[in-house]
């Protein structure tokens, strides 16, 4: 769902920018207006979000006031992953082949590395899935700024998604709102991001009128695979639900199984 959300966005705000610049099935006349799109497309949701890129450009006729439209698309996928030296490797590779902007990348770190090199060169840049809020707000606790990013240059880079800063307040805000449950109980990795999101749902479940059980942290290189023992503790504190935060991608969706295993 997120990976066919992601194209259908791309999708849509590449139509809405060749309307107002007066895409339509007109001949191309004029020359051709390059389009950068740096995406890992090794990866079906790199794969997915750029066929959203084609399928816009289909729509609008394939050109724009008499300008063919071309994407001069590049994958940043390296060893199975995106990656930040890939990333900035295709910007540069974009800025020689005179392309006036670009989509992408993908992921937060790509873009972090990414936006020096581009915002140096004016070189516009249109995220369809960033959620690292350091990227574009100064947050207290981001080890950089977006001004140390683009330094004295214009700001150059934007997204399509909120934050995860956002993400962690709709959820405290479906959990009490949508699904009714008062008293929660609060899961994260011990990553940065990942506390800071777990204390940012913590503050709006309570602004709401809602409660946390409990507050627990777990290192991914000491916790192994049981959770059996927080979730106890959990449950034992009276909460209704669990809300966990993390990116440890190979663990953190071990509690909702166990849940089930010791009859939560």
């Amino acid at each position: 769902m997120r990976t066919r959300f992601h194209a259908i966005a791309v999708a849509a705000v590449v139509l809405v920018a060749l309307t107002a610049c007066g895409g339509s099935a007109q001949v191309a006349s004029k020359g051709a207006v390059k389009i950068g799109v740096d995406l890992p497309e090794a990866l079906p949701d790199g794969a997915a979000t750029l066929n959203g890129v084609r399928f816009a450009v289909q729509r609008a006729g394939g050109s724009v006031g008499g300008w063919a439209l071309v994407i001069d698309h590049r994958d940043d996928t390296r060893q199975g992953g995106p990656s930040a030296d890939a990333g900035v490797e295709n910007v540069q590779a974009m800025l020689g082949n005179g392309d006036v902007g670009m989509i992408g990348p993908y992921t937060s770190s790509v873009a972090k590395a990414e936006i020096p090199i581009a915002a140096a060169q004016h070189f516009a840049m249109i995220s369809p899935s960033t959620t690292q809020p350091c990227l574009t707000r100064d947050e207290s606790f981001c080890s950089y700024h977006p001004q140390d990013l683009r330094r004295p240059n214009p700001i150059n880079f934007f997204r399509l998604v909120t934050t995860n800063l956002e993400q962690a307040r709709a959820m405290a805000d479906y959990f009490y709102g949508t699904l009714g449950v008062r008293n929660v109980a609060v899961l994260d990795d011990s990553f940065p991001i990942s506390t800071t999101m777990a204390d940012t749902f913590e503050a709006e479940l309570k602004r709401l009128g809602g409660t946390v059980a409990k507050h627990s942290e777990y290192k991914k290189d000491q916790q192994g695979s049981d959770f059996k023992s927080i979730l106890l503790s959990f449950k034992d504190a009276g909460a209704q639900a669990v809300y966990a935060s993390g990116f440890d991608f190979s663990n953190i969706c071990i509690p909702r199984r166990q849940m089930e295993e010791i009859g939560w």
